[in-house]
C-alpha cells in the first residue's frame, strides 16, 4: 500500500489527513476547535503489522497536524480509534491509540477516549457486518464524548427540532460526513443535506 510521505495514509494515498489540516490552516484565520480522529485506515494499511519506524512516522506527521492547528490558537482534541474485529490486525489499532495517547500528553490536547471494542461490544456500537464502523449508536457515543469535552459558549438553538445544535455562522467552518447517503434515494439525501446547511455546516462528504 502506498502512503503519503509524511506517513498519514487517512483516506488514500492522495488524500492525507495532514493535507486537510494543512489546506483549512491556510484558508482559514482561526480555528477555536479541532477534533482529529485520524488513525483507523492508517492501522489497517499502513501499520499491519505495526512497526516502530512505522508508528514513528505516523507519530510525526500527527504530531505536525496538532501543531498546525496550535498555531491558529484552536483547542484540539484527539479521539482514539476503536478496536476492530474480524480479519483486522488489532495490534496495529492499540498501536495508534498508545501514539494518540502520547501525543495528547507531550501536546496538551484534550484525549477522548471512547474505547470501543469490535470483540465486546454488548451495545451495539460497531457493524457487524465489517467489524470496523460505528452504527449510529456508536457515532452518538462517540459525539456525545467528543462534545462533553469541548469548551465552546453554548450557541442558538437549531431550527430544525431534529437537530440539537446550530453553528454561529462566521465563526468556524463545520463539516460532516454522511455515510451511505451516496445510495439513497435522491428527495432523502436533498433532505438530509438541506438539514445541515441550514444548521451552519459548510461542507459535507457523502459516501
Amino acid at each position: 500500500t502506498q502512503a503519503e510521505p509524511e506517513g498519514v495514509w487517512a483516506g488514500g494515498p492522495k488524500r492525507s489527513g495532514l493535507d486537510i489540516v494543512r489546506k483549512a490552516c491556510a484558508e482559514v484565520a482561526v480555528i477555536d476547535v479541532a477534533v482529529l480522529r485520524y488513525g483507523l485506515n492508517d492501522a489497517h494499511y499502513y501499520l499491519s503489522p505495526p512497526t516502530p519506524a512505522g508508528v514513528a512516522k505516523f507519530r510525526d506527521a500527527y504530531g505536525k497536524c496538532i501543531d498546525a492547528l496550535k498555531a491558529k490558537g484552536s483547542q484540539v482534541l484527539v479521539c482514539e480509534i476503536c478496536l476492530e474485529g474480524g480479519d483486522r490486525d488489532r495490534n496495529a489499532d492499540v498501536a495508534i491509540n498508545d501514539a494518540i495517547r502520547d501525543l495528547a500528553r507531550e501536546k496538551g490536547c484534550v484525549l477522548v477516549s471512547p474505547g470501543i471494542d469490535a470483540e465486546n461490544d454488548p451495545k451495539g456500537y460497531i457493524d457487524n457486518s465489517d467489524q470496523v464502523h460505528l452504527t449510529n449508536a456508536g457515532t452518538r457515543y462517540v459525539a456525545g464524548l467528543i462534545r462533553a469535552k469541548i469548551a465552546a459558549p453554548v450557541v442558538p438553538p437549531a431550527t430544525d427540532p431534529t437537530l440539537t445544535k446550530q453553528f454561529t455562522r462566521g465563526t468556524y467552518t463545520a463539516s460532516v460526513s454522511l455515510y451511505g447517503l451516496l445510495g439513497a434515494p435522491i428527495d432523502r439525501a436533498k433532505r438530509d443535506l438541506s438539514r445541515f446547511r441550514a444548521a451552519g455546516f459548510g461542507n459535507a462528504r457523502v459516501w
